[in-house]
């Protein structure tokens, strides 16, 4: 739980454990018995790769279901920290389970997503909304290389002040889930491409009750929530750093000089 805790922002660590203990919801929902450990609260994994170091490159990864959390560290700081997923099922907790009713662990996410929406004009929103289907899962799937189409979707230059607002700190929300060094600098990156690159994608329904995703692309980031899944009853986000996945440029790096 250190690490965990040393991993993530205080209020990503919170969602995290939070997102553990969904397993135990899982469970009742369906039906295991007594003694299966399919959903269990414990059952999440770290792993290092390389040896732990102050200056030397290395990484770790926290991975289990609904979390799949992923770091490169040189010269003592955290220097990639995305793919970063959080998930949640239920999304929105029935009664009768270990957790109270209506417990929603990533609805500062979706709320976030529906008001944008819901402040567009019709015509900001014929631009923004691309399918009236939402996707099965995110659009970008699981591939090493997260690809979405960035011409799609309302841009940045064409909001409202007030929008603006709203949609720049949505995409912070999501940043602030790493620690403050790197988040800091992941949206440092951010600004100084311009957030005029920025772009909001939704499709599927407009209210909670069926499926709906929305995407934050930008040529340096990609944030994707999608709710399709158990009646839409699930959610997914990432985010990913289209410039770093993985630690790319770190591990490039290290074989260039050290191989």
């Amino acid at each position: 739980m250190d690490v965990l805790s040393a991993s993530l922002s205080e209020r990503g660590a919170s969602t995290t454990k939070a997102i553990m203990q969904l397993e135990g919801v899982l469970h009742v929902l369906e039906n295991r018995p007594a003694g299966s450990d399919h959903r269990d609260p414990e059952k999440y994994y770290f792993s290092i790769f390389g040896e732990p170091s102050a200056d030397k490159p290395w990484g770790w990864r926290i991975e289990g279901h609904h979390l799949s959390l992923n770091y490169s560290s040189a010269k003592g700081k955290i220097y990639s920290a995305t793919p970063l997923f959080f998930g949640t099922n239920p999304a929105r907790v029935p009664a009768n389970m270990p957790l109270p009713e209506g417990t929603e662990v990533l609805q500062k996410e979706t709320q976030m997503g529906f008001d944008l929406l819901h402040s567009l004009t019709s015509e900001q929103k014929a631009i923004a909304k691309t399918s009236k289907k939402a996707p099965y899962d995110m659009v970008s799937s699981n591939n090493k290389v997260a690809v979405v189409n960035q011409s799609e979707g309302l841009s940045y230059e064409r909001m409202s002040t007030d929008q603006k607002e709203a949609f720049t700190n949505m995409l912070r929300y999501y940043i602030r889930r790493a620690p403050y060094g790197f988040a800091t600098e992941l949206l440092q990156k951010v600004e100084n491409v311009g957030f005029e690159h920025l772009r909001f994608v939704w499709m599927g329904a407009e209210e909670w009750g069926a499926g709906h995703y929305y995407r934050i692309s930008h040529p340096v980031i990609l944030v994707e929530y999608d709710c399709t899944q158990n009646n839409a009853n699930h959610v997914h986000t990432v985010v990913s750093d289209l410039t770093n996945d993985w630690g790319e440029d770190l591990i490039q790096k290290h074989i260039r000089e050290d191989h």
